[in-house]
C-alpha cells in the first residue's frame, strides 16, 4: 500500500477547445466586456463565454471575415472585432452591427482603436497599397479618413483623453479631430535619443511596434528588450526584461499590458513600467509556451491563456489540494470510524478489511465477511461489524471477527460497554444487552429507521428515518416528531442527522441543505448555503464539521452553540478532479476521499493561513438579464423599467467556475410565498400595475453553487394615457365635463319639471276649483236654507247668529278653496263652525266632539275641504233622519307601523241602508252630491300631489246603528 504523488500539471487545468465547442484551437485574443463576459478571439469567428456555454458569432451571424484577430469594448458597450476585411463590425446585445465604410477603401487592416469625442477613432493600413488612413466613425459610419503623411502609424490616449502619435520628424502630436477632418499639433520632440530619428523609425518598422498603455513600443522577436517611447515626457528608453529570455509576445490594452518571455510573464502599467513578474512555468508546461499568443489576468476570470494550437487554457486552484491519491483502494468504502484517528474500510468483492491510522493503511485482513454496511466502536479494543444478516464484534489490532448471533442491522450504537441500539430493515429498532457471552434483545419498535445518533449532553438518541424522528432516553420513548411535524417546519427529507457533544449542536442533512439547531423542537438555521449538498457527505471530527460534494470539500469550525466559523473551501472547479463523491473519512489530520477518480489524501486545513480569495473566486459570479432586446447586469435591487407589452426576461448567469446547467427559481413578492422553479432561463411576468413598484426574487444555482437572493425591483412603466400627471388631468377633465353634462341635464330638467309642474298645477288648480264650485254652492245653499227657516219662524237673534258664523265660516271656505292643502289645526276649526251651524239648523238634533291625538301634530297639512263633504253626509243622512237624539265624532290619529293620518269621521245615524230606503219612499226629496264630490277630490290628490289617500266606509253592526268613515292619508314626499 503506497502514496501516489502528481505534481499539477497543464493536463489537469480546465480548457477551452474544439472539444467542447470552441471553432478553432487558434485563439488569437481574450478580452472580458463590462458584463463580465469573456470573449475569445479565433481564427474561425468570435465566442462569447459565460462559463457554462459558448456562443459563436461567425458569418452565420452578420460578419464579413470570421478571421478575428483583436477584441476592444468601447464605453457604449459595443464589442469592436479587429479583422483584415472590407468592413468593421462590431457586436452589441447579442447581436452584430456592421460599419458603412467608404466604397473606396477596400480591404483594410486597423492597428488600434479608442473612444473619442462620442466617436470611434482608428489608424489602418492596406494589404494593397503602402499608405496608412486615420479614420473617425461615428453613428455607424466612416464619416471621414484622412492619409497620414509626417505622423506615425500608431496612436494612443493620454490621461487627459488626447490623441497622440509619433511623427517621422521625431515629434509627439496630438490629434484635434473636427469635422474637416484632423489637423495635427506639436507637443514636444522625442528627447535623450542619441541615434538619429529615421534609423529609430526605420528599426521600428522593421519590428514589431504598437501601443503599451499609454506609451509607444517596439521590439524585435527573440530579443530581451523594448524600445518604449512615453508621450508624458517625451522620452525614450530600453527596458530589458530578461536577461536570458527572449521576449515572445506583448498584448493587452490601456490599464491591461503583458509582456511573455522564454520564462516569465511581465506586467506593465499605463506608463510601460513593470509592475509584476510571474514564472511562465507556474501554470503551463512546456510545450506550450511557445503557443502562447496572449495572457489575460481579470480580477473575476483571473489567469488565462490563448495559445494558436491547444484553444484556451484556464488557470485555477485545481491542483493546491487535490494531489495525493491512495492506491490499490479504488474499490473500498468507508465503513466507520472508532476514534479520531482510526478508522476501517472494506472491500465488498473480496472482504478485506483495511484499517486506517491517521491517513495511512496499517493493516488489511481477508474477512469473508459479506456486504459489511457499518462499523462502530463497542470497547477501547474492539467493534462491532455490521451487515444484513449478522452482527460480529472484531479485535482493532487482529482484525478477528466474531459473531454474535443476534442479526444484522443497518446502524448501531453501543454505550455502558454493555448496551447496544441497533435499526435493521427485519426487526426495526432494537435494543441488546450484552453480559459476557449473554445477550438479549428486545425490540423498542417496529419501524424501520436508517440511522442513530447520540445526544451525550441530553443523555438520549435521535433515531431517525426520511421522515421521522425518534428520541430515546432511559430505556423508553420520549417524544416522536413525525412526518407532519417535519413538513410544518419545511424539513421534508432527512438524509443524515450527526449531534455534536461539546456545544449540543444538531446538524440535519435535508434535500440539498445542511441545517442546524440547538434542539430538535426550536427554529433552525442552515449552514453552507451557497453550496449544493445534495449528494454531499457530511462529517463531524472534532471541532470541524466537514461537507465534501461536487463542489470539493468545505470545512467550518465549530465556535459554541449555533457559531460557526467561515468555511474553509478546498474547490474541485468545474469537476476537473472529479464528479461524484462516495465517502469521506477523516482520520487524524488526513482527509481521505472517495471519488469516482479515486481515493484523494487531503491535510487538513490550517485556517489562519487559508487564502480566502480561493473561495471568493469559485463563489464569484454575475448575472446578467435580457429585455427587450437589451443586455444589462443585475445587483441587488437594482430597478428594472418593464414596458406593457414586454415581459420576457431572459436571466444568464457568469460564473468562470460554472459547473452544469443552471437553474433559477423566482418569487414575486407580494404576489407569491412559495418559490418558483423555471424550466429554463426565460421569465413571462404576469400582467402588472402600471406605475406600481414589484420585488423580483432570484435565484439561480448549477450542480456546486447556489447564489445569494438577489432582489430587482421591478418598476410597471405605465403608458402616456397611465401615468399618474395625465390621469389627474384626464380624471379632472373628466370629472368638470361630468359636473358640466350634469348641470346641463339638471337645468334642462329642472325646466322641464318646472314647466310640467307649472302645468299640472294649473290642471289640479282648475280641477280643484271645479270641485269646490260644487262643495260651495252646495254648502251655501244648505245654510241658506237654514237662515231662511230661522227667519220664517221669527227666530231673527237665532238668523242673526246663524248669518255671523255661516259669514266667517265661507270666508275660511274661500280661503281652503285658494290653497290645495290646510293644517290639520286650521281643518278643526273650519269643521267646529261648519257643525254648529248645522246644529243651529236642525234645533241640536245631535251633540258632536272633535279629538286630535297627542302623536298627531296640527300643523300637519292635509287637502282642503276634504273633511266637510263627509261630516255634511254624516249629518243629513245619518243623523238628521234618526228620530232620537244623535252624535258625531271626529277623530284625527297616527298609525305608528305605516306613518299614516287616520281620520275618522263616526256617527249613530241610521245608517248608509235607510236613506237609500226613504229615498226610494219619498221622505227625503233632497239628492245629495257628496259621495261624489269626495270621490273626485281624492282622485284629484292621488294623481297630482305626493300622497296616497285611501277612504273605507263601515256599517255598524246590529245592534249598533251608524257609519264609520276613514280617511287614510300618507305623504309621499
Amino acid at each position: 500500500m503506497f502514496i501516489a504523488g502528481s505534481k499539477g500539471q497543464e493536463s489537469s487545468r480546465f480548457k477551452i477547445n474544439i472539444y467542447n465547442d470552441l471553432p478553432s484551437n487558434n485563439v488569437y485574443n481574450l478580452s472580458v466586456d463590462h458584463l463580465g463576459y469573456l470573449w475569445i478571439a479565433t481564427d474561425k469567428g468570435v465566442v462569447k463565454y459565460n462559463g457554462y456555454n459558448l456562443t459563436t458569432f461567425d458569418l452565420n451571424k452578420g460578419f464579413i471575415n470570421k478571421d478575428t484577430w483583436n477584441l476592444f469594448e468601447d464605453k457604449k458597450g459595443r464589442m469592436w472585432l479587429f479583422s483584415i476585411s472590407d468592413n468593421l463590425t462590431y457586436i452589441y446585445n447579442n447581436v452584430a452591427h456592421k460599419v458603412v465604410t467608404p466604397p473606396d477603401m477596400g480591404v483594410f487592416y486597423p492597428h488600434g482603436i479608442y473612444d473619442y469625442k462620442g466617436g470611434i477613432a482608428f489608424i489602418t493600413s492596406f494589404t494593397n497599397r503602402p499608405e496608412q488612413l486615420f479614420c473617425f466613425i461615428r453613428n455607424d459610419s466612416v464619416v471621414y479618413t484622412q492619409k497620414i503623411t509626417k505622423y506615425g502609424e500608431v496612436i494612443t490616449l493620454d490621461k487627459n483623453n488626447r490623441l497622440i502619435t509619433f511623427g517621422s520628424d521625431g515629434n509627439f502630436y496630438s490629434l484635434e479631430v473636427t469635422e474637416k477632418g484632423v489637423t495635427a499639433t506639436v507637443i514636444g520632440k522625442v528627447k535623450n535619443y542619441d541615434g538619429n530619428i529615421t534609423d529609430l523609425l526605420a528599426h521600428i518598422h522593421e519590428a514589431r511596434y504598437g501601443t503599451i498603455g499609454r506609451c509607444f513600443f517596439s521590439y524585435e522577436y527573440n530579443k530581451n528588450y523594448l524600445e518604449i517611447l512615453d508621450p508624458a515626457d517625451q522620452t525614450y528608453r530600453r527596458q530589458i526584461l530578461d536577461s536570458t529570455g527572449n521576449i515572445k509576445l506583448i498584448g493587452g490594452s490601456i490599464t491591461r499590458i503583458t509582456a511573455i518571455t522564454d520564462h516569465n510573464i511581465f506586467y506593465f502599467d499605463s506608463a510601460a513600467r513593470v509592475v509584476n513578474k510571474i514564472a511562465i512555468d507556474t501554470g503551463i508546461d512546456r510545450s506550450n509556451r511557445n503557443k502562447i499568443t496572449f495572457e489575460l489576468n481579470d480580477s473575476f476570470w483571473h489567469r488565462i491563456f490563448a495559445t494558436n494550437a491547444q484553444g484556451v487554457i484556464f488557470l485555477n486552484h485545481n491542483d493546491t489540494f487535490f494531489h495525493k491519491k491512495i492506491a490499490d483502494m479504488d474499490d473500498a468504502k468507508f465503513l466507520g470510524r472508532v476514534s479520531d484517528s482510526v478508522g476501517f474500510w472494506y472491500n465488498e468483492g473480496t472482504g478485506t478489511l483495511y484499517k486506517i491510522v491517521n491517513g495511512a493503511v496499517v493493516k488489511e485482513k481477508d474477512t469473508h465477511i459479506m456486504e459489511a454496511s457499518k462499523i462502530v466502536p463497542f470497547d477501547d479494543s474492539r467493534s462491532i461489524l455490521l451487515n444484513k444478516l449478522h452482527t460480529y464484534i472484531i479485535d482493532n489490532n487482529s482484525l478477528d471477527a466474531t459473531e454474535l448471533g443476534i442479526g444484522g442491522g443497518r446502524d448501531a450504537i453501543v454505550y455502558d460497554k454493555t448496551s447496544m441500539l441497533a435499526i435493521s430493515n427485519i426487526k426495526g429498532f432494537t435494543k441488546t444487552t450484552i453480559d459476557g457471552d449473554k445477550l438479549s434483545t428486545y425490540r423498542v419498535e417496529q419501524n424501520r429507521y436508517d440511522g442513530i445518533a447520540y445526544d451525550s449532553l441530553r443523555q438520549m438518541f435521535a433515531v431517525y428515518n426520511n421522515r421521522r424522528i425518534l428520541l430515546f432516553k432511559d430505556n423508553k420513548i420520549l417524544y416522536t416528531i413525525d412526518r407532519a411535524a417535519l413538513e410544518k417546519r419545511t424539513i421534508n427529507n432527512i438524509k443524515k442527522i450527526i449531534i455534536e457533544n461539546k456545544y449540543g449542536n444538531i446538524f440535519i442533512q435535508e434535500n440539498d441543505r445542511l441545517i442546524y439547531l440547538t434542539d430538535l423542537l426550536k427554529p433552525y438555521h442552515s449552514l453552507f448555503d451557497n453550496y449544493i449538498l445534495d449528494n454531499a457527505k457530511i462529517y463531524l471530527h472534532r471541532d470541524l464539521i466537514i461537507a465534501s460534494d461536487a463542489f470539493g470539500i468545505l470545512f467550518s469550525k465549530i465556535e459554541g452553540p449555533g457559531k460557526f466559523s467561515s468555511p474553509v473551501l478546498y474547490p474541485n472547479s468545474k469537476g476537473m478532479q472529479y464528479k461524484f463523491v462516495y465517502n469521506l473519512h477523516v482520520s487524524g489530520n488526513m482527509v481521505l476521499l472517495k471519488t469516482d477518480k479515486g481515493i484523494f489524501s487531503i491535510p487538513l486545513p490550517d485556517f489562519g493561513n487559508y487564502d480566502s480569495s480561493i473561495k471568493t473566486t469559485f463563489l464569484d459570479h454575475k448575472m446578467t438579464v435580457s429585455y427587450n432586446g437589451y443586455v444589462s447586469g443585475v445587483g441587488i435591487n437594482d430597478t428594472l423599467n418593464l414596458q406593457k407589452k414586454y415581459r420576457k426576461l431572459v436571466f444568464d448567469v457568469i460564473n468562470p467556475s460554472g459547473y452544469g446547467t443552471v437553474k433559477y427559481r423566482y418569487r414575486l413578492k407580494g404576489e407569491q410565498t412559495a418559490w418558483v422553479e423555471l424550466d429554463n432561463d426565460e421569465l413571462l411576468l404576469p400582467k402588472m400595475i402600471p406605475g406600481r413598484y414589484y420585488t423580483l426574487s432570484i435565484v439561480a444555482n448549477d450542480k456546486q453553487w447556489r447564489s445569494n437572493v438577489i432582489d430587482i425591483v421591478i418598476y410597471a412603466v405605465p403608458e402616456w394615457y397611465e401615468k399618474t400627471t395625465i390621469q389627474r388631468v384626464l380624471w379632472l377633465s373628466g370629472f368638470f365635463l361630468l359636473i358640466g353634462a350634469i348641470y346641463f341635464i339638471v337645468t334642462v330638467t329642472k325646466r322641464i319639471v318646472t314647466k310640467n309642474e307649472a302645468q299640472k298645477n294649473a290642471k289640479l288648480e282648475l280641477e280643484l276649483k271645479s270641485v269646490y264650485s260644487q262643495i260651495n254652492p252646495h254648502f251655501i245653499f244648505n245654510s241658506l236654507t237654514a237662515a231662511l227657516y230661522f227667519i220664517k219662524t221669527g227666530k231673527l237673534d237665532d238668523a242673526y247668529n246663524h248669518i255671523y258664523k255661516f259669514s266667517h265660516l265661507l270666508r275660511s271656505y274661500i280661503k281652503s278653496s285658494r290653497n290645495r292643502l290646510v293644517t290639520i289645526g286650521e281643518e278643526v276649526k273650519n269643521l267646529t263652525n261648519y257643525i254648529e251651524l248645522q246644529q243651529a239648523r236642525f234645533k241640536n238634533k245631535f251633540d258632536f266632539s272633535i279629538i286630535v291625538d297627542t302623536t298627531v301634530k296640527t300643523n300637519t297639512n292635509i287637502p282642503s275641504l276634504l273633511l266637510q263633504p263627509i261630516v255634511e253626509n254624516a249629518i243629513n243622512h245619518g243623523l238628521m233622519p234618526k228620530t232620537e237624539k244623535g252624535n258625531l265624532l271626529i277623530q284625527f290619529k297616527l298609525n305608528d307601523e305605516t306613518g299614516m293620518l287616520i281620520c275618522s269621521i263616526e256617527d249613530d245615524g241610521v245608517g248608509r241602508l235607510q236613506p237609500k230606503k226613504q229615498d226610494e219612499d219619498h221622505f227625503i226629496k233632497e239628492e245629495s252630491y257628496g259621495n261624489e264630490l269626495i270621490k273626485d277630490l281624492i282622485d284629484i290628490f292621488n294623481k297630482y300631489e305626493k300622497m296616497k289617500i285611501e277612504i273605507e266606509y263601515i256599517d255598524k253592526q246590529f245592534p249598533s246603528t251608524g257609519t264609520i268613515v276613514q280617511l287614510r292619508i300618507k305623504s309621499l314626499s
